[in-house]
């Protein structure tokens, strides 16, 4: 388990061995209270032209936005399908590089989640001795 300090981190979520994605979200549409203390989470995509984000800035509005709809506007959406609407990630996917931000002073403890800086030991952000299961890994 890594515990993110850093105002901004980047690493690498899935371990070697069996992973499962990480929703953000409860069944209901709640933000998981882990990641309370979450204000961007940035994916770059596979061609390297764009990037996908969640942002706690998006998140908010949503909810804002839900809470002022009136009752009979409520009963014809779903709570969890409307707070996600504009997120493109609502899950940390296994095998994918993120960069995280926290509030400062804040910690998050995310399972799975191995750190990659200037530091490191080498340029990879997870050493695996055998080739793990989940896509897109290549292993040579």
């Amino acid at each position: 388990m890594a515990s993110l300090i850093q105002n901004i981190n980047i690493g690498w979520y899935g371990e070697c061995a069996e992973c499962a994605d990480i929703e953000l979200y409860d069944a209901d549409g709640n933000l998981k209270k882990m990641f309370s203390n979450l204000v961007l989470i940035l994916q770059v995509s596979n061609n390297g032209y764009k990037y996908s984000s969640w942002t706690m800035q998006r998140h908010n509005k949503q909810s804002a936005v839900w809470s002022s709809l009136s009752e009979n506007v409520k009963k014809s959406l779903q709570f969890d399908t409307f707070v996600r609407n504009g997120q493109i990630i609502t899950k940390l996917v296994c095998g994918t590089p993120y960069v995280i931000e926290i509030e400062e002073s804040s910690t998050l403890e995310l399972p799975g989640f191995t750190m990659s800086d200037s530091n490191s030991k080498n340029s990879r952000v997870i050493e695996c001795f055998e080739c793990p299961k989940f896509a897109p890994c290549i292993c040579e």
